[in-house]
């Protein structure tokens, strides 16, 4: 019968990490990208292939890189759902419109406005798909102002009557899923740049 792969077994038995050792220690190259490393590496400190190509080590390696990728669809889904988010919010300033049909004497002013916000989070939105962590970190920045400046010009409206009540539970449910795409985008750059080899 085969044995199944145990991660925290193959730790405690290989010193897994770079430890010191002789100075006049042979290097080995790496088969993989051609980095020099100290013999007693256990896996290259460029592309993180192993760099004494056993196969508990290939294992180790290839465990960790589906792990990796594992991450990057979670992280994935959470930037599509802020972007969706984003999506919405523009929807929901498009409505906007609505200003034009009211005897309102800023009616044209408020149309503007609202048109203008939903032009804005549309190309956030957009500007997700190339470049996620800093549209989402944007987006994050002009909801929490916008959220702030509106609470703070109707503070006593917003705090004792129902429709303000839902504007609060609206802007916290925006902000939980835009600092959750975030905080995904980041950790998502963080693994694709360990992902690349140099």
């Amino acid at each position: 019968m085969k044995k199944q792969f145990n991660v925290a077994d193959a730790i405690k038995t290989r010193k897994l990490q770079p430890i010191a050792g002789n100075k006049n220690a042979e290097n080995c190259i790496c088969s993989r990208c051609r980095s020099i490393n100290p013999f007693q590496h256990s896996f290259c400190t460029n592309c993180g292939w192993p760099v004494h190509e056993t196969q508990e080590l290939l294992q180790l390696y290839h465990f960790r890189d589906k792990h990796r990728k594992d991450l990057l669809r979670q992280y994935a889904t959470a930037i599509l759902q802020a972007r969706v988010m984003l999506y919405i919010i523009g929807a929901l300033c498009l409505s906007g419109i609505g200003f034009l049909l009211s005897e309102r004497d800023d009616r044209i002013i408020l149309f503007l406005l609202t048109f203008i916000m939903a032009v804005l989070f549309v190309l956030l939105a957009r500007w997700s798909i190339d470049k996620p962590f800093t549209a989402l970190m944007v987006s994050f920045v002009v909801v929490i102002t916008f959220s702030t400046i509106s609470l703070l010009a109707s503070l006593q409206q917003t705090l004792t009557t129902l429709n303000g009540v839902y504007m609060i539970m609206l802007t916290m449910i925006v902000v939980y899923f835009l600092l959750r795409g975030t905080q995904a985008a980041y950790k998502a750059d963080l693994i694709n740049e360990e992902l690349e080899i140099t």
